[in-house]
């Protein structure tokens, strides 16, 4: 099956399905969407393939394990803990020679311990195999357990030790950049003397900066924003490691507000940035989706708006599109709003995330995802948690055969401890707060079209359809765990939010 919209929740979609001559080798460039590397992998062209005929009474040994987990030995020499696997026979006719290589030693009894050792077992019976890591120097090893007993075929279980001491890379958090001057940052090793050698392993470095063996990261940043990316540290005994850093390459800092992006400069605004993580599909600037026929022939506003879509359906791509840094600090509830649509198409659903980030060095946390069918622009508002000083919001395409995902004019902007409506003079809305079970919302005076509940994260819990001239509403938050919400009501009115607490008793 290669497309379609059917699912166990659309049974009655559309599936579509490939010839296997096209699949064979034609659909796809690698062994995740062809047959040929899995069923003719050394290109013989063979188009039968004989039966095997299996003999019931030869011997025959199974394992109860492919793969140990990896020993750790902290201080040199080993052994490390020991770990065990269990070998099952049938038909044997003699006992069971078991071997390994160095470093490390196996035991039948799990008292006496060699590279070689025999596991006396009944002709259909099951025996027990101890293994442990014992190195005399650091690094990491790779080895196989290796079973067998006479007539039968040999069996073999991976082993990984590791013997590598514990290193700490330093700075942990890296002095900011500026665009455009010279930077410097010297990477150094906390742990034993040794000779290491650094390279950049992976994630993405500003234009302009390189990082050296010796760990001299330096240059002259040609581009602003959020970079992420791995450091890798080489012994000279063998002993690799992987550090993650973020560098931040400072901009401009967004302190006024309400603010907005239209994207009406036809490329990635100023300040902005993108994190390649899976692929390359980089965030386009059209005008709609830039293909013909598609269902988005228009931005939301202006001329351009930006859209995420992978080349020839490829599925699992992500691109981070990231926000200059926030100032948030002084807005006692910041909401989110920007125009979005993610059209299906008759491949698959691309989706889109929304991330927040409170610092350069915390983690991205994410505070909405939109998974569905949006063939038509909508306006999508999030409360966003934890404002402070260094605030990112990022939008994170994911591509799965769908028609792309776009996102026109960003805005953020305080909703405030007063409601819009009361400001205009207007009734305000009443309700009972805190909540045990049932929220009771009278908003006569207004007209609201929906009312929707977030968590403290932004990620929306309910919605509710109001009719036209609802002047009241019962929310029942019965099934939500106690602490703060955000309910947030729209329409003609406007947008209130209100605070709510949600409580056990």
């Amino acid at each position: 099956m290669t497309g379609g919209d059917c699912s166990c929740a659309n049974t009655d979609g559309h599936g579509y399905y490939g010839r296997l001559s096209h699949h064979w080798d034609h659909y796809g460039t690698d062994s995740s969407s062809r047959f040929a590397p899995w069923l003719d992998p050394i290109g013989s062209g063979a188009e039968v393939l004989e039966g095997i005929f299996a003999d019931p009474t030869i011997p025959d040994l199974q394992l109860s394990r492919s793969s140990l987990g990896t020993f750790r030995v902290e201080e040199l020499p080993g052994p490390s803990p020991a770990d065990t696997f269990s070998l099952s026979g049938t038909n044997l006719r003699a006992p069971v020679s078991l071997w390994t290589t160095a470093a490390f030693e196996i035991s039948a009894d799990g008292e006496i311990w060699a590279m070689e050792a025999v596991l006396e077992m009944a002709e259909s019976g099951s025996g027990m195999v101890h293994v442990r890591y014992a190195p005399v120097s650091p690094g990491r090893d790779t080895a196989w357990v290796y079973a067998c007993s006479e007539g039968s075929d040999k069996v073999k279980v991976r082993l990984f030790g590791d013997a590598c001491p514990e290193l700490q890379l330093e700075p942990e958090i890296l002095e900011p950049a500026a665009l455009e001057e010279n930077y410097r940052c010297d990477f150094r090793i906390q742990g034993p003397d040794a000779v290491y050698r650094f390279e950049h392993a992976g994630g993405r470095l500003p234009q302009g900066l390189s990082l050296g063996e010796d760990g001299l990261l330096a240059g002259v940043p040609e581009e602003a924003g959020l970079f992420d990316f791995q450091v890798r540290v080489v012994s000279d005994a063998c002993c690799d490691y992987v550090f993650h850093r973020t560098l931040h390459v400072a901009c401009g800092l967004v302190s006024e507000f309400p603010w907005q992006e239209g994207f009406e400069a036809g490329a990635m605004p100023d300040c902005w940035s993108r994190i390649l993580e899976t692929g390359d599909a980089e965030w386009q600037y059209y005008y709609g989706m830039g293909v013909p026929r598609a269902a988005i022939q228009q931005p939301a506003e202006g001329e351009y708006n930006a859209v995420f879509r992978a080349q020839s359906f490829q599925r699992g791509w992500r691109t981070l599109l990231v926000s200059p840094p926030l100032d948030l600090s002084s807005m006692e509830s910041p909401c989110l709003m920007f125009s979005h649509a993610q059209p299906l198409s008759t491949s698959g659903q691309d989706r889109l995330r929304v991330l927040i980030r409170t610092s350069v060095q915390a983690e991205w946390e994410e505070i909405a995802l939109f998974s569905r069918n949006i063939s038509a622009w909508q306006e999508d508002t999030l409360s966003l948690p934890m404002p402070t000083e260094e605030y990112f919001i990022a939008f994170e395409g994911i591509s799965n055969g769908g028609g792309g995902v776009a996102v026109d004019r960003v805005r953020i902007s305080d909703a405030g401890p007063v409601s819009v409506a009361e400001r205009q003079g207007q009734a305000p809305v009443l309700y009972n707060n805190p909540v045990r079970d049932v929220l009771r919302l009278g908003f006569a005076g207004h007209s609201f079209d929906r009312v929707l509940c977030y968590d403290l994260w932004g990620r929306k819990l309910m919605e509710r359809l109001l009719n036209p001239g609802d002047a009241g509403l019962e929310l029942s938050l019965e099934v939500l765990p106690e602490g703060l919400y955000f309910v947030c009501l729209e329409g003609k009115a406007g947008r209130q939010v209100l605070k709510v607490v949600k409580t056990g008793r």
